[in-house]
Protein backbone atom coordinates (compact mmCIF):
# COMPACT_ATOMS: atom_id res chain seq x y z
CA UNK A 1 0.00 0.00 0.00
CA UNK A 2 1.28 3.45 -0.94
CA UNK A 3 0.02 6.23 1.33
CA UNK A 4 -0.07 9.78 -0.04
CA UNK A 5 -1.26 12.68 2.10
CA UNK A 6 -0.38 15.88 0.21
CA UNK A 7 0.63 17.28 -3.16
CA UNK A 8 4.34 17.03 -2.32
CA UNK A 9 4.08 13.29 -1.65
CA UNK A 10 2.01 12.92 -4.80
CA UNK A 11 4.73 14.63 -6.84
CA UNK A 12 7.32 12.28 -5.31
CA UNK A 13 5.22 9.25 -6.28
CA UNK A 14 4.93 10.52 -9.85
CA UNK A 15 8.70 11.01 -10.01
CA UNK A 16 9.23 7.51 -8.63
CA UNK A 17 7.00 6.07 -11.34
CA UNK A 18 8.79 8.12 -13.98
CA UNK A 19 12.25 6.87 -12.88
CA UNK A 20 11.02 3.27 -12.91
CA UNK A 21 9.45 3.76 -16.32
CA UNK A 22 12.67 5.18 -17.79
CA UNK A 23 14.79 2.44 -16.25
CA UNK A 24 12.64 -0.06 -18.09
CA UNK A 25 13.38 1.68 -21.37
CA UNK A 26 10.23 3.75 -21.59
CA UNK A 27 9.89 6.83 -23.79
CA UNK A 28 9.66 9.96 -21.62
CA UNK A 29 7.25 11.61 -24.04
CA UNK A 30 4.85 8.69 -23.58
CA UNK A 31 5.09 8.55 -19.78
CA UNK A 32 1.80 8.80 -17.92
CA UNK A 33 1.42 8.23 -14.15
CA UNK A 34 -0.65 5.20 -13.25
CA UNK A 35 -2.16 4.91 -9.78
CA UNK A 36 -3.93 1.64 -10.50
CA UNK A 37 -1.46 -0.90 -11.88
CA UNK A 38 1.41 0.45 -9.76
CA UNK A 39 0.00 -0.76 -6.43
CA UNK A 40 -2.86 0.24 -4.13
CA UNK A 41 -2.81 3.97 -3.37
CA UNK A 42 -4.37 5.38 -0.22
CA UNK A 43 -4.97 9.14 -0.40
CA UNK A 44 -7.62 9.26 2.29
CA UNK A 45 -7.65 12.39 4.47
CA UNK A 46 -5.06 13.91 2.15
CA UNK A 47 -4.85 17.59 1.19
CA UNK A 48 -4.85 18.11 -2.58
CA UNK A 49 -6.50 21.49 -3.26
CA UNK A 50 -6.33 22.55 -6.93
CA UNK A 51 -4.35 19.43 -7.83
CA UNK A 52 -4.05 18.66 -11.56
CA UNK A 53 -4.83 15.01 -12.31
CA UNK A 54 -6.73 15.40 -15.56
CA UNK A 55 -6.82 12.24 -17.64
CA UNK A 56 -4.99 10.16 -15.01
CA UNK A 57 -5.74 6.53 -14.17
CA UNK A 58 -6.89 6.53 -10.55
CA UNK A 59 -9.02 3.42 -10.52
CA UNK A 60 -9.85 2.03 -7.06
CA UNK A 61 -7.78 4.72 -5.30
CA UNK A 62 -9.05 5.66 -1.84
CA UNK A 63 -9.81 9.39 -1.47
CA UNK A 64 -12.29 9.24 1.39
CA UNK A 65 -12.45 12.53 3.34
CA UNK A 66 -9.69 14.01 1.15
CA UNK A 67 -9.52 17.71 0.30
CA UNK A 68 -9.82 18.01 -3.49
CA UNK A 69 -11.37 21.46 -3.69
CA UNK A 70 -10.90 23.01 -7.11
CA UNK A 71 -9.09 19.90 -8.37
CA UNK A 72 -8.85 19.26 -12.11
CA UNK A 73 -9.89 15.64 -12.70
CA UNK A 74 -11.34 16.13 -16.17
CA UNK A 75 -11.43 12.88 -18.16
CA UNK A 76 -9.75 11.01 -15.31
CA UNK A 77 -10.41 7.29 -14.80
CA UNK A 78 -11.94 7.01 -11.35
CA UNK A 79 -13.84 3.75 -11.65
CA UNK A 80 -14.69 2.22 -8.27
CA UNK A 81 -12.78 4.87 -6.30
CA UNK A 82 -13.72 5.74 -2.75
CA UNK A 83 -14.53 9.45 -2.52
CA UNK A 84 -16.88 9.19 0.44
CA UNK A 85 -16.86 12.37 2.49
CA UNK A 86 -14.35 14.05 0.17
CA UNK A 87 -14.47 17.77 -0.58
CA UNK A 88 -14.67 18.27 -4.35
CA UNK A 89 -16.40 21.63 -4.33
CA UNK A 90 -15.66 23.61 -7.47
CA UNK A 91 -13.73 20.70 -9.00
CA UNK A 92 -13.48 20.07 -12.73
CA UNK A 93 -14.88 16.58 -13.27
CA UNK A 94 -16.08 16.99 -16.83
CA UNK A 95 -16.12 13.70 -18.74
CA UNK A 96 -14.75 11.90 -15.67
CA UNK A 97 -15.34 8.16 -15.38
CA UNK A 98 -16.84 7.49 -11.94
CA UNK A 99 -18.40 4.14 -12.82
CA UNK A 100 -19.59 2.45 -9.63
CA UNK A 101 -17.62 4.91 -7.50
CA UNK A 102 -18.45 5.55 -3.85
CA UNK A 103 -19.13 9.28 -3.48
CA UNK A 104 -21.56 9.17 -0.57
CA UNK A 105 -21.56 12.25 1.66
CA UNK A 106 -19.07 14.04 -0.60
CA UNK A 107 -19.21 17.79 -1.27
CA UNK A 108 -19.50 18.33 -5.02
CA UNK A 109 -21.20 21.72 -4.82
CA UNK A 110 -20.51 23.90 -7.83
CA UNK A 111 -18.46 21.17 -9.50
CA UNK A 112 -18.44 20.55 -13.24
CA UNK A 113 -19.67 17.02 -14.01
CA UNK A 114 -20.67 17.70 -17.60
CA UNK A 115 -20.82 14.42 -19.58
CA UNK A 116 -19.58 12.50 -16.53
CA UNK A 117 -20.04 8.73 -16.28
CA UNK A 118 -21.75 8.08 -12.94
CA UNK A 119 -23.40 4.78 -13.83
CA UNK A 120 -24.16 2.85 -10.65
CA UNK A 121 -22.33 5.39 -8.48
CA UNK A 122 -23.18 5.71 -4.79
CA UNK A 123 -23.99 9.41 -4.23
CA UNK A 124 -26.22 8.96 -1.20
CA UNK A 125 -26.33 12.18 0.82
CA UNK A 126 -23.85 13.93 -1.49
CA UNK A 127 -23.97 17.70 -1.89
CA UNK A 128 -24.39 18.52 -5.59
CA UNK A 129 -25.93 21.95 -5.12
CA UNK A 130 -25.29 24.12 -8.14
CA UNK A 131 -23.34 21.33 -9.84
CA UNK A 132 -23.24 21.07 -13.63
CA UNK A 133 -24.47 17.62 -14.67
CA UNK A 134 -25.43 18.42 -18.25
CA UNK A 135 -25.81 15.12 -20.17
CA UNK A 136 -24.26 13.22 -17.26
CA UNK A 137 -24.93 9.48 -17.20
CA UNK A 138 -26.49 8.56 -13.84
CA UNK A 139 -28.21 5.34 -14.81
CA UNK A 140 -28.91 3.30 -11.71
CA UNK A 141 -27.08 5.78 -9.47
CA UNK A 142 -28.02 6.06 -5.79
CA UNK A 143 -28.83 9.72 -5.00
CA UNK A 144 -31.03 9.11 -1.99
CA UNK A 145 -31.11 12.21 0.18
CA UNK A 146 -28.68 14.03 -2.12
CA UNK A 147 -28.70 17.84 -2.31
CA UNK A 148 -29.22 18.96 -5.90
CA UNK A 149 -30.60 22.46 -5.36
CA UNK A 150 -30.17 24.52 -8.50
CA UNK A 151 -28.20 21.74 -10.23
CA UNK A 152 -28.03 21.66 -14.03
CA UNK A 153 -29.33 18.23 -15.06
CA UNK A 154 -30.43 19.05 -18.58
CA UNK A 155 -30.50 15.95 -20.81
CA UNK A 156 -29.07 13.89 -17.94
CA UNK A 157 -29.69 10.12 -17.98
CA UNK A 158 -31.36 9.07 -14.72
CA UNK A 159 -33.45 5.99 -15.56
CA UNK A 160 -34.20 3.88 -12.45
CA UNK A 161 -31.98 6.19 -10.40
CA UNK A 162 -32.73 6.37 -6.68
CA UNK A 163 -33.67 9.97 -5.83
CA UNK A 164 -35.73 9.27 -2.73
CA UNK A 165 -35.88 12.34 -0.48
CA UNK A 166 -33.44 14.18 -2.74
CA UNK A 167 -33.61 17.98 -2.69
CA UNK A 168 -34.03 19.13 -6.31
CA UNK A 169 -35.36 22.57 -5.48
CA UNK A 170 -34.96 24.81 -8.52
CA UNK A 171 -33.03 22.13 -10.42
CA UNK A 172 -32.97 22.26 -14.22
CA UNK A 173 -34.13 18.86 -15.48
CA UNK A 174 -35.21 19.85 -18.95
CA UNK A 175 -35.29 16.82 -21.26
CA UNK A 176 -33.83 14.62 -18.53
CA UNK A 177 -34.46 10.88 -18.74
CA UNK A 178 -36.12 9.85 -15.47
CA UNK A 179 -37.78 6.71 -16.78
CA UNK A 180 -38.77 4.58 -13.80
CA UNK A 181 -36.84 6.81 -11.39
CA UNK A 182 -37.53 6.57 -7.66
CA UNK A 183 -38.51 10.07 -6.52
CA UNK A 184 -40.55 9.30 -3.41
CA UNK A 185 -40.72 12.37 -1.13
CA UNK A 186 -38.27 14.23 -3.35
CA UNK A 187 -38.43 18.03 -3.22
CA UNK A 188 -38.92 19.37 -6.74
CA UNK A 189 -40.22 22.79 -5.76
CA UNK A 190 -39.85 25.12 -8.77
CA UNK A 191 -37.85 22.50 -10.66
CA UNK A 192 -37.86 22.75 -14.45
CA UNK A 193 -38.97 19.40 -15.89
CA UNK A 194 -39.97 20.66 -19.32
CA UNK A 195 -39.99 17.74 -21.74
CA UNK A 196 -38.57 15.34 -19.14
CA UNK A 197 -39.33 11.63 -19.50
CA UNK A 198 -40.91 10.50 -16.21
CA UNK A 199 -42.79 7.48 -17.49
CA UNK A 200 -43.30 4.97 -14.73
CA UNK A 201 -41.51 7.13 -12.16
CA UNK A 202 -42.55 6.95 -8.51
CA UNK A 203 -43.33 10.44 -7.20
CA UNK A 204 -45.37 9.45 -4.16
CA UNK A 205 -45.26 12.19 -1.56
CA UNK A 206 -43.06 14.36 -3.77
CA UNK A 207 -43.24 18.15 -3.66
CA UNK A 208 -43.88 19.43 -7.19
CA UNK A 209 -45.27 22.79 -6.13
CA UNK A 210 -44.64 25.43 -8.82
CA UNK A 211 -42.66 22.91 -10.88
CA UNK A 212 -42.68 23.24 -14.68
CA UNK A 213 -43.90 19.94 -16.18
CA UNK A 214 -44.92 21.29 -19.55
CA UNK A 215 -44.51 18.75 -22.36
CA UNK A 216 -43.32 16.18 -19.81
CA UNK A 217 -44.01 12.46 -20.31
CA UNK A 218 -45.93 11.38 -17.21
CA UNK A 219 -47.59 8.18 -18.36
CA UNK A 220 -48.06 5.66 -15.54
CA UNK A 221 -46.45 8.04 -13.05
CA UNK A 222 -47.36 7.45 -9.40
CA UNK A 223 -48.36 10.80 -7.87
CA UNK A 224 -49.79 9.33 -4.68
CA UNK A 225 -49.92 12.18 -2.17
CA UNK A 226 -47.86 14.54 -4.33
CA UNK A 227 -48.11 18.30 -3.88
CA UNK A 228 -48.91 19.70 -7.33
CA UNK A 229 -49.93 23.19 -6.24
CA UNK A 230 -49.05 25.72 -8.93
CA UNK A 231 -47.33 23.15 -11.17
CA UNK A 232 -47.45 23.71 -14.92
CA UNK A 233 -48.87 20.69 -16.80
CA UNK A 234 -49.29 22.40 -20.15
CA UNK A 235 -49.16 19.76 -22.93
CA UNK A 236 -47.98 17.11 -20.45
CA UNK A 237 -48.91 13.45 -21.07
CA UNK A 238 -50.67 12.27 -17.89
CA UNK A 239 -52.37 9.19 -19.30
CA UNK A 240 -52.66 6.33 -16.80
CA UNK A 241 -51.05 8.45 -14.08
CA UNK A 242 -51.99 7.46 -10.52
CA UNK A 243 -53.41 10.56 -8.87
CA UNK A 244 -56.38 9.44 -6.78
CA UNK A 245 -54.62 8.90 -3.47
CA UNK A 246 -54.08 10.24 0.03
CA UNK A 247 -52.58 13.68 0.38
CA UNK A 248 -51.38 15.15 3.64
CA UNK A 249 -49.52 18.42 3.94
CA UNK A 250 -50.32 19.11 7.56
CA UNK A 251 -53.39 21.27 6.84
CA UNK A 252 -55.30 19.44 4.13
CA UNK A 253 -56.18 15.77 4.24
CA UNK A 254 -58.20 14.34 1.40
CA UNK A 255 -57.99 11.78 -1.37
CA UNK A 256 -56.87 14.08 -4.14
CA UNK A 257 -53.81 15.77 -5.57
CA UNK A 258 -54.02 19.56 -5.33
CA UNK A 259 -54.01 21.78 -8.41
CA UNK A 260 -55.04 25.36 -9.09
CA UNK A 261 -58.11 26.48 -11.02
CA UNK A 262 -56.01 27.49 -14.03
CA UNK A 263 -54.46 24.01 -14.08
CA UNK A 264 -57.93 22.46 -13.94
CA UNK A 265 -59.06 24.60 -16.85
CA UNK A 266 -56.14 23.33 -18.97
CA UNK A 267 -56.36 19.65 -17.99
CA UNK A 268 -60.12 19.33 -18.31
CA UNK A 269 -59.72 20.08 -22.03
CA UNK A 270 -57.53 17.01 -22.41
CA UNK A 271 -58.86 14.41 -19.98
CA UNK A 272 -62.17 12.88 -18.94
CA UNK A 273 -64.22 13.93 -15.92
CA UNK A 274 -63.44 10.56 -14.32
CA UNK A 275 -59.74 11.28 -14.68
CA UNK A 276 -60.15 14.81 -13.31
CA UNK A 277 -62.01 13.46 -10.29
CA UNK A 278 -58.64 12.64 -8.80
CA UNK A 279 -57.80 16.35 -8.36
CA UNK A 280 -58.96 18.98 -5.92
CA UNK A 281 -58.83 22.64 -6.88
CA UNK A 282 -57.20 25.07 -4.46
CA UNK A 283 -56.15 28.60 -5.39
Amino acid sequence: MIRIRNIEELSEEIERQKDEYLKNGGDLELFKPDFYSNGFHDMSYGHFPNVFLAGQCLRKVTFNNADLTGANLAKAYLQEVDLSGANLSGANLSEVDLWRATVSGADLSGSDLTWANLIGADLEGANLSGAYLYEADLRGADLMGAQLMGADLRWADLPVANLRRADLTGADLRRADLLGAKLQQADLFRANLTGADLRGADLTGANLASANLSWAYLREVDLLGANLTGANFSEADLREAMIDANFDCGIWHNKNAIITQSQWDELVKLYSQDFMAGFIVKD
